[in-house]
């Protein structure tokens, strides 16, 4: 049985108990939201553009495709959401709560979303930054080739996959701990990596780490090899392995093999 295509439009909801509800591809479009209990409902393909959904509860919700363009998200608990292809263009999303939260293709141009939001940087590259005070955990992202990326935030048991030519840096605030990279990007370490499990960094084409910057953990080349760096100063315990061969051990500072 098709799901029930609800019009909503406008409708005052504040508070209300949604608790579960299946309201796939439903028109919501301005709907008063506020404080409303949406965790585990199912919203996939609905249309909340425009929607009031300051301090609703959506975690566990299923947004996908949905849009919300517009939306107020203020303070929104999105724990464990699915955002996957959702549209959140010039969406608000300032202290919402997003650990968990799921935003692979999802479009946030325009966004309020601090820690999320994409911007263009000179060259015409989409850049997303990540910036100090952030916390993510448990997030799985994925960015597009080409894409820079800047994390000064603290991510936690984070999987992040790289398309080709991305280039990741962690800067010097930045700390990815308990986190995995996989993809044929260029990573840079200012700040701090540990990894989820080994290896925690697959497949990147060049790996740098700078003066100050630690890794902790092991990088598997891909198959045309890693271009490395290690700056005087920075904090090595990793393994190389390349093309899954016996790894090779390195530790201790500015990348002293032991």
């Amino acid at each position: 049985m098709e799901p029930c295509r609800a019009i909503l439009v406008g409708a005052n909801l504040n508070r209300a108990n949604l608790e579960g509800a299946n309201l796939q591809g439903a028109d919501l479009g301005a709907a008063r939201l506020t404080h409303a209990q949406l965790d585990s409902a199912k919203l996939g393909g609905a249309n909340l553009v425009g929607a009031q959904l300051a301090h609703a509860d959506l975690s566990d919700a299923d947004l996908s495709t949905a849009k919300l363009d517009e939306a107020d998200l203020t303070s929104a608990i999105l724990t464990d959401a699915n955002l996957e292809e959702a549209s959140l263009v010039g969406a608000r999303l300032r202290d919402a709560k997003l650990d968990g939260v799921n935003i692979k293709n999802a479009n946030l141009t325009g966004a309020d979303a601090p820690g999320l939001q994409p911007a263009a940087d000179p060259s015409g590259r989409i850049k997303r930054y990540f910036g100090k005070g952030d916390v993510l955990r448990n997030a799985a992202l994925e960015f597009d080739a080409g894409a820079l990326v800047e994390i000064e935030s603290l991510f936690e048991q984070c999987t992040i996959a790289l398309g080709d030519g991305t280039e990741l840096v962690v800067g010097k605030s930045g700390t990815l701990s308990g986190c995995q990279i996989r993809g044929a990007g260029k990573l840079t370490i200012n700040g701090k990596f540990i990894e989820r499990e080994t290896p925690g960094i697959v497949g990147v084409t060049q790996l740098v780490v700078s003066a100050g910057g630690s890794l902790v953990g092991a990088v598997e080349q891909p198959a045309d090899n890693t271009r490395f760096a290690f700056e005087p100063g920075c904090y090595l315990r990793m393994k190389i392995q390349p093309k899954k061969d016996r790894p090779t051990e390195r530790s201790g500072k500015g990348g002293r093999q032991r």
